[in-house]
This record gives C-alpha cells, sequence and structure tokens, in this order.
C-alpha cells in the first residue's frame, strides 16, 4: 500500500517539476497534480486522483485493497509516463530550487 501511494505522489511531483509548478510537501503535491493536471485534463483519469492517493487513510489496510491500488498506481504511472513522453521530446532540467526531496 505505501509504494503504490509513493508511486502515486512520485510521478505527480515528476510533471509537477516539469511544468515549473513548485512542490514540496505531499499535501501540496497531491494537491496541485489534481487541480492543474487532472482537473485541467492534461492527463485525463477514471477518478479523482486526490481522492485515490488519501484512500489509504481511509481504508482498512487489507490484500484486497493493496492489490486494488498496486493495479491502478501501475495504470497511473503508465499514464504518467506516456504523458511525459508526448509532451517533451527532451529532457528538461529541473530547477533545482523546486526540487527538496
Amino acid at each position: 500500500i505505501y509504494y503504490a501511494y509513493a508511486t502515486y505522489v512520485v510521478a505527480a511531483k515528476a510533471i509537477l517539476l516539469s511544468e515549473d509548478i513548485a512542490c514540496n510537501t505531499h499535501k501540496k503535491i497531491i494537491s496541485d497534480f489534481q487541480e492543474q493536471i487532472v482537473d485541467t485534463g492534461k492527463i485525463k483519469l477514471p477518478y479523482n486522483y486526490e481522492e485515490k492517493t488519501l484512500s489509504i487513510n481511509k481504508q482498512e489496510p487489507n490484500l484486497e485493497f493493496a492489490k486494488s491500488l498496486l493495479v491502478d498506481a501501475e495504470e497511473f504511472l503508465n499514464l504518467v509516463v506516456q504523458y511525459r513522453t508526448v509532451s517533451s521530446g527532451e529532457d528538461k532540467q529541473v530547477v533545482e530550487s523546486y526540487y527538496k526531496a
């Protein structure tokens, strides 16, 4: 469950940084990705990204939930990679002050 959550946050941060959107906290990454990427239609998801990512706080951890979340996280990562590949033909240097992991 944690690795699925990390996939959602780290992949979202990668897109935000590539769009020159400063982000440093998980909360800001999650809300900015929903507002700046999903709500604007840059990446289309069949669910609310923010709700999905934060579902780990609302769901009792069990095997079924973990498997479902991992499948969704893998699909999300594939969409992010596809978006990044299409939106930029070349690697973009990340502004150092935006990246404080």
